[in-house]
């Protein structure tokens, strides 16, 4: 269970059985078109998370967060649908700490979760009195026995809010932060997440930055309080959190094309 949702692992035939009797499939797959078109039932509609390459053929509704807007009710797009957990719905305008020391540090799951210790010694060459704080790392990962290692903790939330800055790749966590009013420096490690970063960049939102390029960034953020209040402030205006809940009006008015409510 998270999030009081039950969630199961399903492979192509779990899947087929599941999605005969389902009202719709919501998928988020790399490979949409190959993996599930052919076994989700031409009946049910498909509710699709895009971001990266063509969007699904089949799909009912497309939402695609990083992507720029496109015309017609099949595609959902903007932050204004970054789906969060609860914990990050309707969060409370925060104002950017005076100064920077304590800083957050996380590259996401997967393989990108290497960078982490990369980025925390990015973070010490940019500040090196700062109290750093490193997510989904073991000990072993980083090479300064001064940097406290968080593990992964279920929800993010209370580190992000006890941070002056966070180092984030440009994935979810990315958005959690521009909700929870956090300074960020948003490094991209795989190539989906370059669209959202960029736009969200350009968006004045986060400083955008490569992993050569980040203690200069991480410099940068630091030394400007100005420039920490604005991405603060145009953080928590571009992601408010409930983007979940204007997805599941729009998959109820699929479902029920003459329900208003």
């Amino acid at each position: 269970m998270r999030d009081g949702i039950r969630w199961t692992p399903a492979d192509a035939a779990t899947l087929a059985d599941t999605a005969q009797n389902a009202a719709a499939v919501v998928l988020d797959s790399y490979s949409p078109n190959d993996d599930v078109g052919r076994i989700v039932p031409e009946q049910v509609p498909i509710v699709a998370l895009h971001d990266f390459g063509e969007p699904p053929e089949r799909a009912a509704l497309v939402i695609s967060v990083g992507a720029p807007e496109r015309p017609g009710d099949r595609f959902l797009t903007g932050f204004r649908f970054a789906s969060l957990r609860p914990a990050y719905w309707g969060l409370p305008e925060r104002r950017a700490a005076p100064s920077v020391q304590t800083v957050l540090v996380t590259a996401g799951g997967g393989g990108a979760a290497g960078e982490a210790p990369r980025f925390a010694a990015a973070v010490r060459e940019a500040l090196p009195a700062a109290r750093i704080r490193v997510v989904g790392s073991s000990g072993a990962d980083v090479a300064s026995p001064d940097i406290e290692i968080l593990g992964s903790p279920p929800v993010l939330l209370r580190p992000l809010l006890e941070a002056d800055l966070v180092v984030s790749a440009g994935g979810q966590t990315m958005l959690e932060t521009l909700a929870a009013g956090v300074p960020c420096v948003a490094v991209p490690l795989v190539e989906n997440q370059r669209p959202q970063t960029e736009r969200v960049a350009a968006e004045q939102a986060v400083l955008s930055a490569t992993p050569e390029t980040l203690a200069d960034a991480v410099g940068t953020a630091a030394g400007d309080a100005d420039l920490r209040a604005a991405l603060v402030r145009r953080g928590q205006e571009l992601v408010d959190g409930y983007g979940a809940l204007r997805i599941a009006y729009y998959v109820e008015r699929l479902l029920d094309p003459t329900d208003d409510a």
